[in-house]
């Protein structure tokens, strides 16, 4: 089984304070876990030192080669977006808008007549192209708008909140929708910190 996940003999304090010492483990592919214990025990804190958002005082934390990791935070922000639901989810996709974005650019030039009249120019350009096609279609880009449409109506978005201001939705709608962000992707692993918190499914 593929080790996407190791620790190795993390610590972590706060000033004298002592949240964790010596944490060893191993996530494989397809583990689903469970991290259990009191409030202030320094679960979310373990969460945010496996991501890099707060620092260990000792210990290594390894992903698996290639491993692509997702992680929903606690507290949410996601209050004053004007962004539409459907474009917040979509920012899961920044590379493709940019990558069809440079596409779209590349296509102007093609259709230009002034580049017809310098072979090497234009030849460049098509060469151009047909490497960013390549490219976008390998990582997805004809597919990811579908993907989001599936997975703003898999957490119970209806067609029609799609447009709707982030900032218009309940505390667990956001909390909804920072989630399809994430499951968009399909990273390998998700590290998920209480996510049924303020839930109103």
């Amino acid at each position: 089984m593929m080790i996407v996940l190791q620790t190795q003999n993390l610590t972590k304090s706060y000033g004298v304070d002592l949240i964790f010492q010596g944490v060893s483990f191993i996530v494989e592919a397809g583990d689903k876990i469970a991290l259990v214990g009191p409030n202030g025990a320094g679960k979310s804190t373990l969460l945010k030192c496996l991501v890099g958002e707060e620092s260990l005082d000792e210990g290594l934390v390894t992903l698996g080669r290639g491993v692509s990791c997702g992680y929903l935070s606690q507290t949410v922000s996601l209050e004053d977006l004007e962004l539409p639901a459907f474009q917040l989810v979509m920012e899961a996709f920044q590379d493709l808008v940019a990558l069809r974005r440079e596409l779209g650019e590349t296509e102007k030039l093609m259709s230009d007549p002034a580049n017809y009249e310098n072979e090497q120019k234009l030849n460049r350009i098509m060469e151009t192209y047909a490497a960013l096609t390549a490219r976008y279609e390998m990582e997805g880009g004809y597919t990811f708008e579908a993907r989001v449409r599936e997975v703003l109506t898999g957490l119970g978005f209806a067609k029609e909140d799609w447009e709707r201001p982030v900032k218009t939705f309940s505390g667990g709608q956001k909390t909804r929708l920072a989630l399809a962000r994430l499951l968009a992707r399909e990273p390998d692993l998700l590290l998920l910190d209480e996510p049924t918190n303020y839930l109103d499914l």
